[in-house]
């Protein structure tokens, strides 16, 4: 765990804002003024115990190594806030790079951003393609994605820890709203914090714009600045209407340890609400599963759906267990190991929404349903 305190020594500014896809220690710091700064390093335990670290007798190596640097606005993969980019026009290009290096065709694009926000009325616009040449399979579609780094002192030291509204629609209808998320919305549904995203389907060849501003509430800090990561890629298996009446197989793989099955799904809730879309997936029992878990987000990575539910049924339509109640802003829904009966050859997962933001056009959700034994 690293700790950035700023040129005093004493007053912390950052701690361990870890990168994506990643647990290593990393911080992406905006430095505001000149001076001598201090780095801490400690060993997780240390600083929070056993409910989120390794307890040391299980360490075997407690070698680490440490280094820092400046990153190259003028990178390939870097896209740098360029005002004045308020408007659609003024929009800051985001730049792209194929991953990984020499493959053809490319698995996806990314990029890095970062800006500041000049006040609480200050707008950013980036604007980014599509790419028309990465791998999309068979049956999946093409997804953008936008995370973001937790901020405050406990983060990665910006001092616009609340209130930061993040969105996207195309550049053709930039009034008409995709998906939206405040990015500093925490979700402790599985006990550790976890920030929103925006993960998205695109359009390979259109051009969009996503813009970053302060929602209600906001106020101005001494370094209101802000990261993110861009990414584009193929999803997982699409959801094929019609599968109201007629549940949609798809295939399970087995995971990392060979004892359960997963798979994850996506799809798009055409109409919410009572008598609204009701999307349905069914996948075998293989033998030896005595429980079955899901957890599906919406809202949680910036779609118009509100109040997502699931359920889990078995192959007679017995539900085996709903969700804990609907999604939210701050948390997703799940369904926690429910019981499946021996002799049960398939389980259906009914995936439906309460109702859709009138602001927000977005109409897509993500689950994966995970297979175990009893």
């Amino acid at each position: 765990m690293i700790t950035l305190y700023g040129p005093d020594g004493k007053t912390q500014i950052a701690r361990n804002d870890d990168g994506a896809f990643s647990n290593n220690s990393e911080l992406l710091y905006i430095v505001p003024e000149d001076g001598t700064y201090c780095i801490e390093v400690s060993e997780c335990y240390v600083l929070f115990g056993e409910d989120v670290c390794s307890l040391p007798e299980f360490i075997t190596n407690f070698d680490y190594t440490f280094g820092g640097f400046e990153i190259n606005p003028g990178a390939a993969l870097v896209s740098v806030d360029s005002e004045p980019n308020d408007t659609p026009a003024q929009s800051t290009l985001v730049n792209l790079v194929s991953f990984p290096d020499n493959e053809i065709p490319p698995a996806g694009y990314q990029s890095i951003g970062w800006g500041s926000f000049a006040s609480v009325s200050d707008k950013d616009s980036f604007s980014f393609m599509v790419q028309n040449d990465f791998e999309v399979p068979f049956d999946g579609r093409s997804l953008c994605v936008f995370s973001f780094y937790q901020a405050g002192t406990e983060g990665n030291g910006s001092t616009a820890d609340a209130n930061v509204l993040a969105q996207v629609s195309t550049k053709a209808a930039p009034n008409t709203i995709i998906a939206s998320a405040d990015v500093q919305v925490w979700d402790y549904t599985f006990g550790y914090p976890e920030l929103p995203t925006i993960t998205m389907p695109c359009t390979k060849g259109t051009e969009y714009l996503f813009t970053l501003s302060r929602g209600a509430g906001a106020t101005t800090g001494t370094n209101d600045f802000y990261f993110f990561d861009h990414y584009q890629y193929g999803s997982n298996t699409k959801e094929i209407e019609p599968n109201d009446a007629a549940p949609q197989p798809i295939q399970t793989s087995p995971t990392d340890d060979g004892e359960g099955h997963i798979t994850s799904v996506n799809g798009d809730i055409a109409k919410a609400g009572v008598d609204g879309d009701i999307d349905k997936f069914t996948v075998n029992v293989p033998a030896g599963i005595g429980l079955a878990t899901a957890f599906c987000s919406a809202q949680r990575d910036g779609s118009g759906l509100r109040g997502l539910q699931v359920s889990l049924l078995d192959d007679k339509g017995n539900f085996l267990k709903n969700g804990s109640g609907s999604e939210g802003e701050d948390h997703i829904v799940y369904i926690d190991s429910a019981y499946v009966p021996p002799g049960t050859t398939s389980v259906t997962m009914h995936v439906r929404a309460e109702s859709q933001d009138p602001d927000v056009t977005g109409k897509y959700y993500f689950c994966t349903l995970l297979l175990n034994p009893g």
